[in-house]
């Protein structure tokens, strides 16, 4: 025998059903159905003013939308996107005041969704790192102390709420972690710091790999470059 198919309406009709018949406890039905005790009562009134069709699902977009921005300042907004085609969202919220005298005007977030939504808006490509590492250019170790990997993990906080970086450095070829040093932040002078102590003890690493966050990857001229 298969299985007996319902929906959403003809649970709500079963319920207002067996809830006119005296013979159940609202709360017990909703418990039942796995409703609350709010929605149960609100079926039933909706039932009772309606009838079947009060049962029907609702849609749930206010009834107005106070922060919905006027027709008319969204026309001005495309027009003159469409006569300055490279101002943005910034720019236009300025002239809307200067030349239109608009005080109250939208914020630039709802002025860029403006044209977003109208396609007068082109994603800019991110772009690339300094170095741009294909893998398969990576110096894969074939012997100790050949090649080196240096990151960070994260920071997290002291017991006496100082900040501790870990800096760790480990052999790419044996994976022995060459050192796990707790420093107080990600900058420069602090990371070359520990860096010539691992070297002096263990000696230099034919390649170092390191990955684009700070500072082994900063565009300024102190940054680390692999």
């Amino acid at each position: 025998m298969p299985w007996k198919e319902t929906d959403a309406m003809t649970e709500k009709e079963r319920f207002v059903t067996l809830a006119h018949t005296g013979r159940f406890r609202i709360i017990d039905l909703c418990r039942d159905f796995g409703i609350s005790r709010k929605t149960g009562h609100k079926y039933l009134q909706r039932y009772e003013a309606e009838g079947r069709a009060g049962l029907a699902d609702r849609s749930r977009r206010p009834k107005n939308s106070p922060s919905v921005t006027d027709a008319e300042v969204e026309k001005l907004i495309l027009q003159e996107r469409r006569k300055h085609p490279t101002w943005g969202a910034k720019k236009i919220h300025d002239l809307l005041q200067k030349i239109h005298g608009i005080d109250n005007r939208p914020h630039i977030n709802t002025i860029n969704n403006v044209l977003n939504r109208h396609g007068l808006t082109k994603k800019r490509k991110r772009r690339a790192g300094l170095h741009r590492v294909h893998p398969e250019y990576l110096t894969e170790a074939t012997r100790p102390n050949e090649v080196w990997t240096f990151d960070f993990k994260g920071w997290f906080a002291l017991g006496n709420g100082v900040r501790c970086e870990p800096l760790t450095v480990c052999d790419r070829y044996s994976r022995y972690v060459i050192g796990c040093k707790g420093q107080l932040n990600q900058q420069f002078v602090t990371t070359l710091r520990s860096c010539k102590t691992l070297m002096r003890y263990y000696g230099l690493p034919e390649v170092i790999r390191v990955d684009n966050g700070t500072p082994f990857g900063a565009a300024a001229w102190e940054g680390y470059h692999s």
